[in-house]
This record gives structure tokens, C-alpha cells and sequence, in this order.
């Protein structure tokens, strides 16, 4: 896996919006805006179990 270089690092820290696309069973779109965040070297996002896009992913 890649390192994240701190450009992407401050990128993700900034305090922004982020979307987050997925497609439903009916081929449809779901867009969920979401905070994201960096944990070592992984980007990080959360989510409720049962939520669509946690189904869809």
C-alpha cells in the first residue's frame, strides 16, 4: 500500500465536506456527504450498520 504524503494528509484534515457515491441495487445513485479523516496510513469514514451505504458497499 502507498504512504499518504502529507499534501493528502492536510488535504483530508482540512474541515471540508466529502462525498461519498455508491449504486443501489436498481442501478440508481446514492450520495452520502461525510467527514473523512486519516488514521496511519488508511483514510477513515464511518458509518451505522444498516445505513444504504453500507449495504451498497
Amino acid at each position: 500500500m502507498a504512504e499518504l504524503s502529507e499534501q493528502i494528509r492536510d488535504w483530508v484534515a482540512a474541515p471540508r465536506f466529502w462525498h461519498l457515491a455508491t449504486v443501489n441495487q436498481d442501478g440508481s445513485p446514492q450520495v452520502s456527504p461525510m467527514w473523512i479523516d486519516v488514521e496511519g496510513d488508511h483514510i477513515v469514514f464511518n458509518t451505522a450498520v444498516g445505513r444504504v451505504k453500507e449495504e451498497n458497499l
